[in-house]
């Protein structure tokens, strides 16, 4: 941009560090145009030919140009070094924001050079870290591209092998950023940008911080990519980083928000418990990898997720490789909220059904058991007789040669029974 600044300025009225321009030269005609009393960054109308010019705002040696980005914590401005004649970006951190000790705002500072001492491919690069009237701001990188969120927006949802190289892309840059200790703290779409030549850099780290100097984290992160521990108030480390692109993930391959409610609490308390609908349920293409990764990295609790980035990259370009190999397997499985409704009650039924009738069957047993255990006892007795008898019909039982009772026939085993009359002894005959 051709602007020309003059140094006349006045303070700006948004509560920044910024002032506006007094004068400004118009880009058509070069027709210097006094600019009225009103915001910076307003419209006015050059006299000579016209045109609209944009009204900018100066910053030391910059000259703000316009906004490209707003958020919590203040606004990014596309800006022009006098200086360095080079273009950049430079976030100012609001009054409201800022924190008004000494001691809060040199820890800004210390962390802010600690970015600026990182040197990342897919990290946006940090040229200086100033402040003006104890407010700090911040200089890096001007990176022309497109944000992903205005990817997803356009094209939604994006396409798997595509997905995941822009989050192996921007896990190497977190991994860079926790090689100097430093949490992004708002990993986010808007956030990850894609040059024209296809680099994928990781912008706006603002709202970094050293995770032990983190005592309340609310003002870190947007509600719909926060991890829960930040939401809880907990301790952080990289693994905060590592949910916030999960989420990315799941919202570019899906189309939709991970969490989702009517307010942001509602938001906020969706992710403390569970985790969203798997991606294969939302979207039946994507491969079983690709799902199992998202939902590690989704996890509520920070010891599920990856251990290390290095871990977390090792999974993400296992999945692109399989991805790259050949389509998934369609998942089959209805994706009607009624229909996995009817199928949990079904099995929930299912489970207690068979749990009311366990009793029932082990008193069956038990009766089985007992029968069969009479049954094998009447069995035992009745062949032990049966063995008897047997027996005495093979060996008949011994006699006795007693004189039998008058009527009654005497058995000789031998000759068998006699008759009565012939049953009397012998008369012994008398000697001689």
């Amino acid at each position: 941009m051709s602007t020309q600044a003059h140094t006349k300025s006045a303070a700006g009225d948004d509560g920044s560090s910024a002032h506006k321009m007094q004068q400004i030269t118009c880009t058509q005609c070069d027709r210097t145009v006094d600019v009225p009393v009103g915001d910076p960054f307003s419209t006015v109308e050059c006299p000579g030919c016209g045109t609209a010019i944009a009204v900018p705002a100066q910053i030391d040696q910059f000259q703000l140009l316009r906004v490209i980005g707003r958020g919590a914590m203040g606004q990014v401005f596309q800006a022009f070094d006098h200086k360095l004649g080079r273009q950049v970006a430079i976030k100012v951190v609001r009054h409201q924001a800022a924190d008004s000790d000494e001691a809060s705002v040199n820890a800004s500072l210390e962390e802010a050079r600690a970015l600026a001492a990182l040197s990342h491919p897919n990290v946006v690069q940090v040229y200086a870290v100033e402040q003006k009237d104890s407010q700090p701001y911040i200089v890096m990188e001007m990176v022309e591209g497109q944000r992903l969120d205005e990817i997803i927006s356009e094209q939604s949802p994006l396409d798997e092998a595509r997905v995941l190289q822009i989050a192996i892309d921007v896990a190497k840059g977190l991994r860079a950023a926790d090689g100097v200790s430093l949490v992004h703290g708002d990993v986010k779409p808007a956030n990850i940008l894609l040059t024209p030549q296809g680099v994928v850099k990781l912008v706006d780290f603002g709202v970094a911080r050293f995770p032990e100097r983190i005592e309340d984290p609310k003002y870190l992160g947007t509600p719909q990519y926060v991890a829960p521990e930040v939401v809880r108030k907990q301790p952080i480390d990289h693994r905060a980083d590592q949910f916030s692109l999960g989420a990315t993930i799941y919202h570019a391959l899906s189309g939709r928000l991970p969490f989702r409610g009517q307010t942001v609490e509602q938001v906020l308390r969706a992710r403390l418990d569970s985790q969203p609908p798997g991606l294969r349920q939302v979207r039946t293409d994507l491969h079983e990898q690709t799902e199992a990764i998202v939902w590690h990295m989704l996890h509520p609790d920070p010891q599920q997720r990856y251990a290390t980035h290095d871990d977390l990259l090792e999974a993400l370009e296992g999945a692109l490789e399989a991805t790259l190999r050949g389509p998934a397997e369609p998942n089959v499985v209805d994706l009607s909220q009624a229909a996995q409704t009817a199928r949990r009650t079904k099995r929930r039924r299912k489970v207690k059904a068979k749990t009311a009738r366990r009793p029932l069957i082990y008193m069956l047993l038990a009766l089985l058991l007992i029968a069969a255990w009479i049954a094998g006892v009447l069995w035992w007795n009745a062949s032990q007789k049966q063995l008897l008898d047997d027996y005495s019909q093979i060996i008949p039982p011994k006699t006795h040669r007693n004189t039998p009772q008058s009527g009654q026939p005497e058995r000789n085993p031998i000759d068998g029974v006699r008759s009565p009359q012939n049953s009397a002894p012998p008369t012994a005959k008398p000697p001689g």
